[in-house]
């Protein structure tokens, strides 16, 4: 009890509202996006599911991909964004559904993977 009172004694009292509107200046979830999506993690796991791609198309995998990280996804020929996987199309519709848009708006993902974001 003798220390909790000497540091509170010592400690300085900051504003709720002043640590509340503290922008952060860590770059470490930036950081682990980079390494979790780069090359350099390609040693550790495959990154990108060749047999997910043949079993389901290179569409509807990207978009597992993308709404697994955070983003909404809008086919081509619809006005609703998707963002649960209940949503998604049948596995037997290969090539029927095309990703028209993507809202990563607050995504876990990063520039890193556009290169193989191809149209």
């Amino acid at each position: 009890m003798f220390c909790l009172q000497k540091l509170r004694a010592g400690c300085t009292v900051v504003p709720k509202a002043l640590v509340l509107n503290t922008v952060p200046t860590n770059n470490f979830w930036a950081w682990l996006t980079f390494i979790f999506n780069s090359k350099y993690s390609q040693t550790i796991v495959e990154r990108v599911s060749k047999s997910r791609i043949d079993q389901v198309g290179p569409d509807r995998a990207c978009g597992e991909w993308l709404m697994r990280n955070g983003a909404m996804i809008r086919w081509k020929g619809h006005n609703q964004f998707v963002s649960h996987y209940d949503k998604l199309p049948k596995d037997d519709d290969i090539g029927k559904y095309r990703l028209q848009e993507v809202d990563a708006t607050d995504a876990s993902i990063s520039h890193h993977g556009f290169p193989h974001f191809i149209i």
